[in-house]
Formats: C-alpha cells, sequence, structure tokens
C-alpha cells in the first residue's frame, strides 16, 4: 500500500474511524485503511520523530481509500493489532524493571509496580489470543526476517530480551537511529553468541580474579584492601571493553577506578607487576595513608571524575575513558560530570561508566539512598543508554561490554553499564555486615560464587575439563605465591639529585621581548594597547621587565627551549580548576581571577596538588597563580587564604634541619609537598617558572601574586637578575644602606609579598634605612632557615619582627614565628600585622587604611 501523503490526512482519517461510520466513507473500509497506516508507522513513542518529506509518489488519502481491497476488518482486529504494539513497546520502555539483574534475588521492589506489562488482560487480550498470528511493527527486531509471530512467540522473544539477565534502558533517547541501534543489538534472534574459545577465555579470566582476592586475604587478612568479592566480573568485563575498543582503532585507556577491587584492576587489567603490588603491604616500605593510594582512587572520587575525563579529552578521541564508580556515589557532582559529556572543551567523544552495583553504600540500603529507581537514573540526561546486567551471568556482562565499546566507537557518547551484583564482606575486610544487614548476608553467605556456577556449566558443557580448571587456577596461585616472595626482596630507591640552573642569556630576552612588543602587520589594536606595546618595547630598551613582561620572558624563553606552557584558569577562556600532570616537560598553569576563588576548588587542592605525590605516587609541577595582597578591595578579593596552604605543608616547626649540608636545598625541596612562593619582583616570578621545568623532579607550585604590583613603579626588574649566573631567590636580604653597619640595625623584619613595599616606603619616609633591615621570603614553605639564620646572624644585635599585611590568625604568622624562634634559639619574634578577625579583610576603605596605618607604625615604631 501507498503511504499517506500527509500527516494531516492520517489524523483526519484517525478521527473518521473514531466515529465509526459518521464520516463521508464507510467505516470499514477506514478500518481497513487506518490498520494499514498504523502498521507502517512509528510506535507512538515516537509520534514526536520528524514525518519522512512528501515524495513525488505519494497520493491523496481519498485515491489510497477507493484502491482498498474489499476485504472487511472488525474493530477488534484494529484493537487486537494496537494491544500487541503497546505489548512490545511495554517490554521496550519497562522491561528492564523485570529482568534477573539482582544475583541474590532479593529485590522485589518492581514487581508490583509494572506487573501488567506482563498480564495481557492489561492490553485486552487473553489466553485464547496466544496462538494468533500477529503482524510485527517496523519498531521491533525481534522476527529477525519474519515479518509475522504467533503472540506466544512475540512474548517469548521479549521475555528472552528485555527480562532476563540483562535489562535495557533506552527508550528516553530522543534519537530514533539511536534506538533502532540498540534494538538490533539485543532484539535480533541468535545475535548473543560466544565461541568455544570466548567462553574459555572469560572462564580463565574469572579464575585470576578471584584467586587474587583470595590470596590476598589468605596472605593480609587484617588489612583494608576494600577487595572485589561479589563482582569479581569486573575484570573480565574491563577486559572485553579493552579488547573490544582496541579492534575499532582505539589507541590508549584512560581508567578510573575506585571503590571495590582497585588492586584486582591493577594487577589483572593493567598488569601492574604482583611484587610491586604485594610489597607495599609490608611495613618497611615508605608510609602512606592507605594501601589504597596504588591505584588513583579517591573518596572524593566525584571531584577525581574531572581529572580522568579532562586528561582523557586532551588525549582526543582515539582513547577509551572507562569510568568505574559505586552506586551509593552519585551525588549532584556526578550530574555535573555527565554534563561535561558533549562541551567542545571538556567532551572525551564517549566515556564507558561502570557502575560496580553491590546495592548498598556502606550500610545504606538503595531505597532510602535515593528517590528514583536507579542510581544511575543521573545518566539520563545526556541520553545515555543504561545497560542494567547481573554480574552472576559473565556471557551477559561480556556482551553488555561489547554492544558498550561499540557504541562509544560507533556515536562517540557515553553509555553506561550497571554491574548489578553484591558485597561479600562488610565496608572493609573487617567490618561485620551481619548487624547492619543481617537478612542480606545470610543470602550471601549461602551464595555460590560466580566462579563455581560457571565452571560447573562450562565443564558440563565442554568448554574446559575438571583437571584443566583446576590447573588454571594451581598456576594462578604459583604466580602469586612467586611474586610473594620476590616482593620480600623490594626496597626503597633513592631519588636523583638535580641542580637549579634556570637561566638565559640576555640576547634571548630581548628578543623574546621585542616579539611580545610587536604588532603582527596590517593588523589595528585599541590605542590602549599600543601604549602598553611602546612602553614594553622601552622597558626593554632600558634593560629591565615589569611583572607582565617576566611573566612572558619566563613563557617565551620556555618555548624558545622546546618546552610546552599551558595557561588555565577562570580569565582564560574560562577553563576553571582545568590543569594537566601527565606533561613533565610543560608548564602548567591555572590563575584564579582572585585568590579568594581558589576556595571553590578545595577539594582538588587537598586531595590530589597537597598530597599527591604521597598518596598516588605521582609528581605534579603544576603552577596555581593566585592573585592575594590587601589593597583595599573587601573581604573577597583580597585573601587566597595563604594560612591554608601552610598549614597543609609537611615540614615539623620543632625539627630544624641540618643547614650546613651540602645538598640541603634540593632535599628540603624533594621532601615538601609542594612550594608556597610569595614573590615581590618580575626577576624571581621569572625564575619560579623556569625552575618549574628545569628541576629534574616536580613539585606544585602555589605562587601568590599581588595584582598592585604589575604596575607598580618599583616592582621591576633589570636583565640582570635573570641572565647567566642568576637563580631564583628563596630570601632577598636587605640591599640598601643597612647593610653597611649591620651592627647598628635595631631592627630586623621579615616580610613576604607586597607589604614589602609599604614597608620600604614607610621606612623611606621615617628615615629609619640606617636603623631597621627588611629581608623579604619569597619562598615561605619549604622554609629557607639556612638563608633566615644567614640574616639573623648577620645583624645579631637586631630584635626580630614578622610584618604582615594579613589578620593574625591568617597570613604566614603562625607558620614563620615558631620557626624562626626554634631556629634562633628561642629568641623572641614579635608581630606588627592586622589584628585576629573573622572575615578576610574589611570592605571600608577608610578601615582598611587605618588598619594598614596602625601596623606600619607599630613596625617602624623603636624603643
Amino acid at each position: 500500500m501507498k503511504a499517506i501523503q500527509t500527516t494531516k490526512a492520517v489524523v483526519m482519517l484517525n478521527w473518521h474511524v473514531l466515529a465509526f461510520g459518521h464520516g463521508t466513507y464507510s467505516s470499514k473500509m477506514l478500518k481497513t485503511v487506518l490498520l494499514r497506516v498504523l502498521l507502517t508507522l512509528p510506535s507512538p513513542v515516537e509520534a514526536g520523530y520528524p514525518s519522512p518529506a512528501a515524495s513525488s509518489a505519494a497520493i491523496p488519502a481519498s485515491q489510497v481509500i477507493q484502491d482498498v481491497s474489499a476485504k472487511t476488518l472488525d474493530r477488534k482486529v484494529i484493537e487486537d493489532h494496537l494491544s500487541v504494539q503497546a505489548i512490545i513497546r511495554s517490554y521496550q520502555l519497562r522491561g528492564h524493571f523485570l529482568a534477573k539483574t539482582d544475583p541474590l534475588g532479593m529485590d522485589s521492589s518492581a514487581e508490583p509496580t509494572h506487573r501488567f506489562v506482563r498480564q495481557l488482560e492489561s492490553y485486552h487480550l487473553d489466553a485464547s489470543d496466544m496462538e494468533r498470528i500477529f503482524t510485527l511493527p517496523q519498531t521491533t527486531f525481534i522476527g529477525g526476517q519474519e515479518t509475522a509471530l504467533p503472540l506466544r512467540e512475540i512474548i517469548r522473544r521479549l521475555e528472552s530480551v528485555y527480562c532476563s539477565s540483562i535489562g535495557v534502558e533506552y527508550m528516553f533517547i530522543n534519537d530514533r537511529q539511536k534506538c533502532d541501534w540498540i534494538r538490533k543489538k539485543f532484539e535480533t534472534p541468535g545475535i548473543i553468541q560466544f565461541t568455544k574459545m570466548d567462553k574459555r577465555l572469560v572462564l580463565e579470566r574469572l579464575i585470576r580474579s578471584i584467586k587474587f582476592e583470595e590470596f590476598l586475604a589468605r596472605k593480609w587478612s587484617a588489612e583494608k584492601r576494600f577487595g572485589l568479592e561479589g563482582c569479581e566480573v569486573l575484570i573480565p568485563s574491563l577486559k572485553a571493553i579493552i579488547d573490544e575498543c582496541s579492534g575499532q582503532g582505539v589507541e590508549s585507556f584512560v581508567p578510573h577506578a575506585i571503590g571495590k577491587g582497585r588492586l584486582n584492576v591493577l594487577a589483572n587489567v593493567a598488569r601492574k607487576p604482583l611484587e610491586s603490588i604485594f610489597c607495599q603491604f609490608d611495613s618497611k616500605l615508605e608510609p602512606t595513608d592507605e594501601l589504597l593510594r596504588l591505584w588513583l582512587n579517591e573518596t572524593f572520587e566525584v571531584m577525581l571524575d574531572k581529572l580522568f575525563l579532562v586528561d582523557s579529552s586532551r588525549q582526543g578521541s582515539g582513547d577509551e575513558c572507562p569510568n568505574s564508580w559505586r552506586s551509593a556515589f552519585l551525588t549532584g557532582c556526578r550530574y555535573e560530570t555527565f554534563h561535561l559529556s558533549d562541551l567542545p572543551e571538556y567532551s572525551t567523544h564517549g566515556t564507558i561508566h561502570i557502575v560496580v552495583n553491590n546495592q548498598i553504600g556502606f550500610t545504606t540500603d538503595p531505597r532510602v539512598a535515593r528517590s528514583s529507581p536507579y542510581c544511575t537514573d543521573v545518566a539520563r540526561v545526556v541520553n545515555a543508554p543504561i545497560f542494567h546486567v547481573n554480574a552472576d551471568d559473565p556471557e551477559a556482562v561480556m556482551y553488555v561490554s561489547q554492544v558498550a565499546s561499540q557504541w562509544r566507537c560507533h556515536f562517540g557518547s557515553d553509555v553506561v553499564i550497571d554491574l548489578v551484583c553484591y558485597r561479600k564482606n562488610g565496608h572493609n575486610e573487617i567490618d561485620e555486615p551481619m548487624f547492619t544487614q543481617p537478612l542480606m548476608y545470610k543470602t550471601i553467605k549461602k551464595h555460590k560464587s560466580v566462579l563455581e556456577m560457571y565452571a560447573d556449566a562450562k565443564i558440563e558443557e565442554g568448554i574446559m575439563t575438571q583437571q584443566e580448571f583446576e590447573e588454571e587456577q594451581a598456576n594462578y596461585e604459583k604466580i602469586c605465591e612467586d611474586a610473594y616472595q620476590n616482593a620480600k626482596k623490594i626496597e626503597n630507591t633513592k631519588n636523583a639529585e638535580w641542580l637549579d640552573s634556570p637561566w638565559t642569556d640576555e640576547d634571548t630576552l630581548a628578543h623574546i621581548g621585542g616579539k611580545f612588543s610587536q604588532l603582527p602587520e596590517d593588523f589595528t589594536i585599541h590605542g590602549g594597547l599600543k601604549r602598553i606595546l611602546k612602553a614594553r618595547s622601552k622597558m626593554i630598551d632600558n634593560r629591565e621587565a615589569d611583572w607582565a613582561l617576566g611573566e612572558a620572558l619566563a613563557f617565551g624563553s620556555l618555548l624558545k627551549d622546546g618546552n610546552h606552557v599551558r595557561l588555565s584558569g577562570q580569565d582564560v577562556e574560562r577553563g576553571t580548576f582545568r590543569f594537566l600532570h601527565d606533561q613533565s616537560a610543560r608548564l602548567v598553569m591555572w590563575e584564579a581571577q582572585f585568590g579568594d576563588f581558589s576556595n571553590t576548588a578545595q577539594c582538588i587542592i587537598d586531595q590530589f596538588i597537597s598530597s599527591g605525590q604521597a598518596k598516588w605516587v605521582r609528581q605534579s609541577g603544576l603552577v596555581m597563580m593566585l592573585p592575594h595582597g590587601y589593597e583595599g578591595m573587601g573581604p573577597e578579593h583580597s585573601s587566597a587564604r595563604l594560612e591554608r596552604f601552610l598549614q597543609m605543608s609537611i615540614d615539623d616547626p620543632d625539627i630544624i634541619p641540618d643547614i650546613e649540608a651540602e645538598d640541603f636545598v634540593v632535599q628540603q625541596l624533594y621532601n615538601s609537598n609542594w612550594q608556597i612562593l610569595n614573590c615581590t619582583t618580575p626577576a624571581n616570578l621569572f625564575h619560579a617558572m623556569r625552575r618549574q621545568i628545569k628541576m629534574t623532579f616536580r613539585k606544585p607550585a602555589i605562587i601568590f601574586t599581588p595584582k598592585s604590583l604589575l604596575r607598580h613603579p618599583e616592582a621591576r626588574s633589570s636583565f640582570d637578575d635573570m641572565i647567566e649566573g642568576t637563580y631564583f631567590q628563596r630570601l632577598i636580604p636587605e640591599l640598601g644602606v643597612a647593610t653597611e653597619k649591620p651592627s647598628n640595625i635595631e631592627r630586623l623584619i621579615f616580610c613576604s609579598g607586597r607589604v614589602f613595599y609599604d614597608l620600604l616606603k614607610e621606612r623611606k619616609e621615617t628615615q629609619k634605612e640606617d636603623r631597621i633591615a627588611i629581608a623579604r621570603v619569597e619562598q615561605i614553605s619549604p622554609f629557607p632557615y639556612d638563608l633566615v639564620d644567614a640574616e639573623c646572624r648577620k645583624y645579631s644585635n637586631a630584635e626580630l619582627m614578622w610584618v604582615q599585611e594579613e589578620h593574625k590568625n591568617m597570613g604566614a604568622w603562625t607558620y614563620v614565628q615558631p620557626r624562626i624562634q626554634n631556629l634562633m634559639g628561642g629568641q623572641t619574634v614579635r608581630y606588627s600585622g592586622r589584628s585576629s578577625a573573622a572575615a578576610t579583610a574589611t570592605g571600608n576603605k577608610s578601615v582598611h587604611t587605618a588598619e594598614l596605618r596602625k601596623f606600619l607604625n607599630v613596625a617602624m615604631k623603636l624603643d
């Protein structure tokens, strides 16, 4: 039958049929037309899809009606065919609620609500219709090559597809092509096929997964391992994803595993040598907070998502990004992470999310953990298909893993595998779950492992003999035992030393400065920018650099040496909190608009920057540029919270290091967790940036950068401070007339940051340049004990004072005071600065000025 020309014609026919003969045409003829039209149209769920374009072959509805066969169809035939379509759609839409995905068989919450899917009376059919043959609509592929099937067979196939070990959730996707792709992958008869070799491979991988956990439990029964028991099929699943994606042309994988089974993934997926895993259970090695650092897992896993997704987005569409998480941790950040999936600057071109869904979060039942049916419902916002699968059916898991990989490679978008399993032990191996979940764990104790069930089935099927199965287990146990013995021989290794020699020659500086001062030909810019470039060119002629030029010279010299420079931050294409750790020869900088705003990244700072090397064994050279300075701009634009960063620095104020040691500077920096810098000159900023790349190991650098120094006339540096023989100065000593007669100096002031220029001006105005010496601590942490000691000994008759513009309970005071005092044998260190306060700064300009005057007066007042 030819297609009706327009949707309007179909609607008109529909109304005539509903009127049952009250139109111009006979009701019997219209029923026949309607039936045939309905059987060629999409199902009701796809009513929103665009109608096919009208073609020249289309004919008016009236002509179609005249050509209809005289054979009559009664009302029940039409209704029954529509009912069959409704049955098919119900299974497609709600079948996943009825799927046997719970390996424990305890989840029956969906049964009462969705029981109608299986009830014929819900569709006005009964048992007498089971043998009737019905034409299949275009929205299903269960017929294969057949266009019509008996109702009994239709239901049987729908049950097999949608209500077995796999629950397919996809009908919310608003793209018919994608929906049809999924239907073909699951509805096509006989599409799930595995060869004998495939099944044997799955069994071998299961053996490795389970025996690894058993070995750890046997050797370290009292350790927290957060093992994979109850979801060992995750290992074959990840391996299947890698196999499938590799065949599709994926070049690399960026995995993010959290929670359960991280060590198993390391051993059996990443193939980390077992010796290097086992040796870290030994207490003689370097201590860490948990052994779990072996894989980049994080309690704040929602934050880690973004690091991995950004890393994958950097590497490109040829990378796979499997992302595994627990059902209890789908927080609001997960929702936000999903929304990154298709953003131009963040897209990974598809992430495979695997939920290790052990149906419990510590002690929380799913029914009280969320209001939606599934923990994966957040994925619906990005039209990611969700495959719920029973972890006790390895072949179903393998097929879902393959389909998810194909989806990612074909469509370049996210997909979710909800691996429904159970937790054999408590939250960790030491917890006793019988107190909080007695019914569940009573069932778990009786439940056979997936390896037992699958091995029994495959041995009976002839895939592997009982002897081969036992030999395979024994072989892997021997591998683990040999690795365990070898692990006992592993000892710590010493890190190589480094040379801090980041200088460059003057010709290079002049060349780079000239390029930064020139305009491209035929390029028109704003008049204000012309003045800036002209002033910059004049500075180069005078062999000096301001703050901005010093930064530019650092970038240019590194680029000239072949080192990439990456800028990110709130004012750099709005790439907020986006940075990379993996390129050690790249200067990667994140700059906040104001340092105050970095507090929204506190979780990232705490978990991955301050403790990155200690927890994850990952050296990072990230530079965080945090504008910081009390310039009367109020409590939201003054403080980058210097005190918080110093509080997280790991050096002990009660332990004075051996400052006479030859490698003191190198070893102190290597032992630190990061550098806290507050530079006061463009030259020192220049060296600080170059040092990040030129030293042979990596440490994060937190640089506090006052905005007022960008144009401060005193904040200039000569090229002489940047060329050969110069280097980063951890402390800049007094350089004025106070050095001529050190014994006459009455007060030695230590300070850091922009307050130095306030002190410099105040000292000049009060004419105390020959009585007060001022030293600038440019590297606050690790603390420059050797240089502070040298200054104190030089001005041996002077009292010591620390001056800061921050409040007393903020800034560097509480950090530097005990260190200077202990270094100098208990000598008192006086304080001058703002008094303690709750807010970081006042918003009242006059109060700000009064506070400044007060502590400057204290600093300059000599008894």
